[in-house]
């Protein structure tokens, strides 16, 4: 996949390129496509996280997302965690 070209060209004169000057072209394009290919990464998972968090915020279930080595709870959409006698409070006292 061509990600972006940089382009030089010369219509006054014809130019010969060396094979510095060849690897320096290459190494910026190499620069630009990384960029941007790293732009379109960031991009795609702004959007991912934007589906997930929808879905997880309109889901009519309760869903909980619990950290596995402390198992404190990272995102939840019970309406409290905290009302005393609820099923989540004593699921989690049992533990």
């Amino acid at each position: 996949m061509i990600a972006g070209a940089v382009g030089f060209d010369s219509h006054a004169r014809p130019v010969t390129w060396s094979d510095d000057d060849v690897a320096h072209c290459k190494m910026v394009g190499d620069a630009i496509a990384t960029v941007l290919e790293r732009k379109r990464a960031e991009e795609a998972l702004r959007n991912s996280e934007e589906k997930f968090s929808k879905a997880f915020e309109a889901s009519p279930t309760i869903i909980t997302i619990i950290r596995i080595k402390t198992g404190a709870i990272w995102k939840s959409t019970a309406p409290s965690n905290s009302t005393p006698g609820s099923c989540a409070t004593k699921f989690w006292a049992d533990r």
